[in-house]
Order: C-alpha cells, then sequence, then structure tokens
C-alpha cells in the first residue's frame, strides 16, 4: 500500500533478528525503539531503566550494521506507556523524543482480525485522528492491516509516519 510506518524495536528481538531490523530500515519504515527488555521501566531503580533504554539502543544500532547511526531515529517508546518523570527528564536530556499513542488497537490480545480493525477504525473516527498502537509480532494485525488501510482511505484519513520532524510538534505544549 506504499505505507512506510515507524518501528519501535525491543532490543532483545533485534538480537535475535538483526536482519529483520536491516530489512525494516532498508524498505524505508523509520526505526526507533522500545527498550531492551520490554520490562516495566517504571518499577525499575532509574539507573537500571537508562541501562535498559541504552541497551535497546544498543542493539538496534548493532543489528543495522553500518547504516546503524544513520538509520536509528532518536525516538523512543515505554513499554506499557510506563514512564516517570526522571526518566522522561533523562530521555530529553539525551534528545531522544518520547512517543507515546492516542489509541491502540490491543492486537496483543489476539482477537479476529476483524474485531481488532473494527476496535480500532471506530477508535480513530472517534478521535478524529492519531497514533494507532499495532504490534508486528501479533499475526492477527498483518491480517488486518491491507483492510485497515482501506478503512482509513476511505475515510479520508492520511497516514504519516512518525519521524523526529514530525514528532515534534506533537512535543510541544
Amino acid at each position: 500500500a506504499c505505507v512506510k510506518a515507524t518501528f519501535f524495536m525491543v532490543g532483545r528481538m533485534a538480537d535475535r533478528s538483526p536482519d529483520l531490523v536491516r530489512r525494516v530500515a532498508r524498505e524505508g519504515h523509520v526505526v526507533a525503539t522500545h527498550s531492551w527488555s520490554h520490562g516495566r521501566l517504571d518499577t525499575m531503580a532509574p539507573e537500571e531503566a537508562q541501562a535498559d533504554i541504552a541497551r535497546g539502543f544498543a542493539s538496534v544500532r548493532s543489528a543495522l550494521g553500518s547504516r546503524g547511526e544513520a538509520a536509528l531515529k532518536p525516538l523512543f517508546r515505554f513499554p506499557f506507556y510506563a514512564q516517570t518523570p526522571g526518566l522522561l527528564a533523562w530521555l530529553e536530556a539525551n534528545g531522544v523524543a518520547v512517543i507515546s499513542a492516542d489509541t491502540t488497537s490491543e492486537d496483543w490480545k489476539g482477537q479476529a482480525p476483524e474485531i481488532t480493525r473494527e476496535r480500532t477504525i471506530t477508535r480513530l473516527k472517534r478521535r478524529g485522528s492519531g497514533i494507532v498502537v499495532f504490534h508486528d509480532t501479533q499475526p492477527n494485525t498483518a491480517a488486518l492491516l491491507p483492510r485497515f488501510l482501506e478503512d482509513l482511505a476511505r475515510e479520508g484519513f492520511r497516514v504519516r509516519t512518525l519521524t523526529t520532524e514530525t514528532a515534534a510538534p506533537r512535543l510541544a505544549r
């Protein structure tokens, strides 16, 4: 469908599947991070959480190989949206933009693609716009995406890829 996405990669998964990380970058998608462990960073000691975030960036950068610095964007999404003021300040001090979401597909529930697609498009229509989270590890997500993209076009939505440039206005308060 000629749509590009922003992939918030989990570092331990990047360690296991570096070819997939490189494929995502090669196909022109934005590569960002989502920690190393996908743990609850808000329950970790601040130094432990910072190390987990940094390790996630390092793993994804390593998987990207020689393209690492250019392909990996300074964007981060907290697992479970579990952020703390201290971690937000640390990421900002390190030049990393934190991205959240306006709605979730709840695709992790593993429901039938049509149920997940309908729930997600209904939520998006109710809001009128927004950042939607899908999980690339869910088979139901791959199955629902073609029809979801058709729904978006039919409803007049435009898909925009999150980058450091498109995220900036959302971060300003």
